[in-house]
């Protein structure tokens, strides 16, 4: 056996958990149900104002911690999470989920895991009328012999979600690995791209046993606008960590990495541009920001961007042909004309 394996591995499960009274027992009983009892379960509440941190706390035992903090957010209650944790590995559910009885049985194999390895697999997306299964994978190592293959083929740089993913703990602590505070869009995504720089391949595991809950209230802080301050963050981490990543996973596949740069970067900063309008910016700042957008970043937008989409391929030819003057009118109007309707 290789000195990178462990066997039948001690798991750290962090949930954050943020006035979801209607679904954290669920959650907590389908973490409590798993056939693989070698684990920790830790509850950060993340001060919710209604039931959570109570009915958490009916559950306290030997392996049930349960931690109370003002609200700071869910990458603050993770980084406790991560801060507090004992395992060999980490694994994260979110409190409105839920993860059938293997769930983290189907991460191993034989009892072991490899330590230097990021284990993914797949999820169950719980709409109102459906459950659609994505990022299905077949039980595959993925290592320098066939980056090139599998990481475009299944968007494996996409899969930015934390949860149905096994951590090591000791690689988080060893290079300080943290969800980034005070960013509230992409700081998961940035969290699991920065964690592919120190691992020596990926493990895709075919189990797909975690539930991912859609269309509840408790997701709709993800539909929320932004400040373009904000996005431009994002995109410029984003940007950063492609530049690393790219130089250790050798692709070959230009389309993918166009891909990558366009979804995760360069929509961001044109809604960065246009959400300018929606948080009423001054002209003068508008301006700056367009001519500062495109003095750096044009050959990005030219050489890279892919989008799929009519109404943002277009938006992105009136921000690089029409005269930026005349685009802060026009984007100005339509901004006018969208609040008149409301």
């Amino acid at each position: 056996m290789s000195c990178n394996m462990i066997c039948k591995p001690l798991i750290s499960i962090i949930v954050p958990v943020y006035n979801v009274e209607k679904y954290i027992e669920r959650c907590i009983n389908s973490i409590l149900s798993q056939s693989y009892d070698n684990y920790e379960l830790i509850l950060i509440d993340d001060g919710s104002s209604d039931s959570s941190l109570n009915i958490c706390k009916s559950f306290v035992s030997d392996n049930v911690v349960v931690i109370s903090q003002s609200n700071e957010g869910v990458s603050s209650a993770r980084n406790r999470g991560i801060d507090i944790a004992k395992g060999d590995f980490i694994s994260f559910i979110d409190g409105d989920d839920w993860v059938e009885e293997d769930y983290i049985a189907s991460f191993f194999s034989d009892d072991y895991l490899d330590l230097n390895m990021l284990y993914i697999q797949g999820i169950k997306r719980e709409y109102t009328n459906c459950t659609k299964l994505t990022d299905v994978f077949p039980d595959s190592i993925v290592d320098e012999k066939n980056y090139s293959y599998f990481i475009p083929k299944y968007k494996l740089f996409h899969s930015g979600y934390p949860v149905a993913k096994l951590f090591n703990l000791s690689i988080i602590r060893e290079y300080n690995l943290r969800f980034e505070i005070g960013l509230q869009t992409h700081e998961d995504h940035l969290f699991v791209l920065k964690y592919h720089e120190y691992v020596k391949g990926i493990c895709l595991k075919k189990g797909c046993g975690y539930h991912y809950m859609i269309n509840q209230a408790v997701n709709t802080l993800s539909k929320k606008r932004h400040d373009p301050q904000m996005l431009f963050k994002a995109s410029d981490l984003f940007f950063k960590e492609y530049k690393v990543l790219l130089k250790k996973f050798v692709l070959l596949d230009d389309g993918y990495i166009d891909l990558l740069y366009t979804d995760y970067g360069l929509t961001q900063r044109i809604k960065a541009l246009l959400n300018m309008y929606m948080f009423q910016y001054d002209r003068s700042v508008r301006l700056t920001l367009l001519v500062r957008e495109f003095r750096l970043h044009r050959k990005v937008y030219l050489n890279h961007y892919c989008s799929a989409k009519k109404i943002r391929n277009l938006i992105l030819f009136i921000l690089l042909y029409l005269p930026l003057s005349g685009v802060d009118v026009l984007f100005y109007c339509c901004n006018k004309m969208l609040n008149l309707k409301k």
